[in-house]
């Protein structure tokens, strides 16, 4: 049996979407690493970050708000109100 992943890995393509700020087609061809948690030394969430890969087409990272590690950072209000939404 597998584990359960975390819901926060869990979130739909068209909330994956919402979150980028992209369209779902777009979200459909992103090459982008799974959404993680960042956490503080007791462990509490603090936020979450998406790594997104180097090889998508500029037009769809021109889209995209990332830093110079091409990570996109997130609140975690921003990410529970999309699962809390679905």
């Amino acid at each position: 049996m597998e584990p359960l992943l975390p819901a926060y890995q869990r979130l739909s393509l068209p909330s994956l979407a919402k979150l980028l700020h992209i369209s779902v087609e777009d979200m459909k061809q992103l090459r982008h690493l799974p959404l993680e948690a960042d956490r503080n030394s007791y462990g509490d969430i603090t936020g979450f970050h998406m790594k997104i890969s180097t090889h998508n087409n500029l037009r769809l990272l021109a889209k995209i708000n990332y830093d110079d590690q091409y990570t996109v950072r997130f609140t975690p209000e921003a990410v529970y109100k999309l699962y809390i939404q679905h």
